[in-house]
This record gives structure tokens, C-alpha cells and sequence, in this order.
């Protein structure tokens, strides 16, 4: 018996030895590779921030119209951070300087190279590609774009809306009820974001406002809230009757962003709604038409029950000028304090 004790405790003796050599070594490795990549980085850091004054000084003479796209030559080390240079100069500026850009993008090569990586298995890369071509609005990657919709990963396919939205490209009308349908619900407002800035048709719109899916009639009610949208106003009518208070405020809010005269008694429908927020949208929305009625509608939500609504009530009172204040010293003696304190602005 003790004889096995002495074998078992050899044994477990050298496993130990082994596996500390192991993770020794194993260690050492992660530390060598890391001073390694740290050193790369540092390198590359440094090529770059030596290579910028003199791109940049070509980039200004390039846009500027001193230079040809076929003049502009760099040594394939440099393209790496060239690319990046393009894109970020690309940020923030005006359509004909990223339409200047887009072409010496294509002239270096970068964009058969975005073509290329568009088709990596990795969905990483795909955004970042979609994301470059947006800043650059490259239209010819539209085809490319176009099949990213219906990727698994999120990042891809909104990224993929954000890129045909910023071409302005009529797939995304034609193929908007697919958009939604193929995306998850909580994805519903990031589309809603992306496309609103997008002058959608209202027969594009159209399936979103029929539809029997509650969240497909709220995200149609924002996306037809554009000012002067006159021709949606029918649309919008129609969405304020809806059974979901959710679509009703959108819809009410969206008749309010329209700002016309046309809008003020569709509002005015739903000042006595069940549902306070939706009465609180009425307010907020009337404030911003410049129409007598709305002021007349107002007054009723000025003496609402709900303390949310009588406040937006009272602030969208004081935008009508001294008939809103007048209406504020009506209810003075019912809420004192509410309209104390908005006299006192």
C-alpha cells in the first residue's frame, strides 16, 4: 500500500512539473507575441503619421483640381492607411467633394478591394466595407449592397439600409415591406431611423399601413411625418383611427410635424382619447401649426385631467403668443402653480 501512495504521488509529482513547463511556456509565447503586435502597431503608427502631411498636402492639391486622379501614385505599403485617409477625409464633406473622392478611391484600387472583402465570411468586415461605401456614397456598390439586406447579423443589414438609403436607391422603396419583414422587431426603430431621412412614396409606405402587424403601422405613422408632407395626410387620417394607442400617438404626432392647417382637426379628433400619452401628443403637435383652431384645441387640453397633458398644454400655449398667455391666465385660479410658473417665462 504505501508503495502505490509513493507511485500515485510521483506521478501527480511530474503532471505538475509538466503542466507548469507547459503553462510556462505557453505564457512566455502570449507575452512575445504581444510585444511583437505592440511593436507592429507602433511601427505602423509611425509610418503613418510621417506619410499623412504628404498625402494630405496631394489629397488638398487633388480636390482642389491641381492634381489628376492618374497622377496620384503611393507604394502598396502606404495604400493601407492611404484608404483610410480617403474615408475619413469623406466624413462630414459636401457631395462634390465625396463624389471627387469616390473616384480616386476607385482609381487606387481600393474599391475592387472593398468588392472583394464585401464577400468575407466575417460580418465585421462586410460592415466595415458598407460603412465606407456610405461615407463615400459609392452608388455602383448598390448590387453588392442590395443581398446584405437579408444578412443574419444586424450590423450588416442596417448597415447595408444606411448605404442604399445614402445612394437614395429605389430598391429600398420598392422592397420596404421585405425590409421589415425580414428584420427582427427590436431592429424596428434603427430601420425607422435610417430611412426617415429617405423621400419614401406613400405607395412604397402603403403595405406598412395596411399591414395587420402593429409595429409596421407605427414605424409607416413616423416615416410619413415630414413637413408639408401634404399628400400623407390621408394616409395619416387613417392610422390616427387605429385600435393600438401607440400607432395613434405616432400618427398624431406625425400630423404635427406636417405643420399644416389641413392636419388641426384630424388632431383635434383625438383630444379626448382614452390614453393620456396620446392626448399629450395632440398638445405637442398642435403647438407647432400656425392655425386659430389649434389654439382652440389646446385650450380644452390646457384643463385636462392628466398633469402630463395639462403641461404640454401650457408649453405649447406659450408658442401661440399673447392668446396662448391669455388662455394661461384663464386657468390661473384652477392651477395655480402651473400657471404661475409659466407667466413668470
Amino acid at each position: 500500500m504505501p508503495t502505490d501512495l509513493i507511485i500515485l504521488a510521483n506521478f501527480v509529482l511530474k503532471v505538475t512539473i509538466y503542466l507548469i513547463a507547459f503553462l510556462s511556456v505557453f505564457f512566455a509565447v502570449l507575452f512575445v507575441i504581444y510585444i511583437s503586435v505592440t511593436v507592429y502597431h507602433n511601427i505602423l503608427e509611425k509610418r503613418r503619421k510621417s506619410i499623412m502631411p504628404h498625402f494630405m498636402s496631394i489629397l488638398d492639391m487633388y480636390l482642389s483640381g491641381k492634381v489628376d486622379a492618374e497622377n496620384v501614385k503611393f507604394t502598396l505599403f502606404n495604400k493601407s492607411f492611404i484608404r483610410d485617409f480617403i474615408v475619413d477625409k469623406a466624413y462630414g464633406a459636401d457631395p462634390r467633394v465625396r463624389k471627387k473622392l469616390g473616384v480616386l478611391y476607385k482609381k487606387l484600387g481600393f474599391y475592387a478591394r472593398d468588392v472583394r472583402e464585401a464577400k468575407s465570411p466575417f460580418w465585421w468586415v462586410k460592415a466595415r466595407v458598407l460603412e465606407r461605401m456610405t461615407l463615400l456614397e459609392v452608388a455602383d456598390f448598390e448590387r453588392y449592397a442590395y443581398p446584405m439586406l437579408e444578412a443574419r447579423e444586424y450590423e450588416v443589414s442596417i448597415s447595408a439600409v444606411t448605404h442604399l438609403v445614402s445612394i437614395k436607391s429605389s430598391k429600398v422603396y420598392r422592397d420596404l415591406y421585405g425590409i421589415f419583414s425580414r428584420s427582427s422587431r427590436w431592429m424596428f426603430r434603427l430601420l425607422v431611423n435610417k430611412l426617415y431621412f429617405l423621400d419614401l412614396p406613400l405607395e412604397s409606405i402603403m403595405p406598412l399601413i395596411v399591414s395587420e402587424n402593429r409595429d409596421y403601422r407605427k414605424a409607416a405613422a413616423i416615416l410619413l411625418g415630414k413637413l408639408g408632407n401634404a399628400g400623407a395626410i390621408g394616409a395619416l387620417k387613417k392610422l390616427a383611427e387605429d385600435q393600438v394607442k401607440d400607432v395613434v400617438r405616432e400618427a398624431v404626432v406625425s400630423l404635427g410635424k406636417i405643420g399644416l392647417p389641413e392636419t388641426v382637426d384630424a388632431i383635434g379628433l383625438r383630444i379626448t382619447h382614452s390614453e393620456s400619452d396620446v392626448r399629450a401628443a395632440c398638445a405637442r403637435a398642435l403647438g407647432g401649426i400656425p392655425d386659430g383652431r389649434a389654439t382652440d384645441f389646446l385650450k380644452a387640453l390646457a384643463d385636462d385631467g392628466d398633469f402630463r397633458v395639462r403641461l404640454q398644454a401650457f408649453r405649447q400655449l406659450l408658442k401661440k403668443g399673447e392668446a396662448g398667455v391669455e388662455i394661461i391666465r384663464s386657468l390661473s385660479a384652477k392651477y395655480p402653480d402651473m400657471a404661475g410658473e409659466f407667466l413668470k417665462r
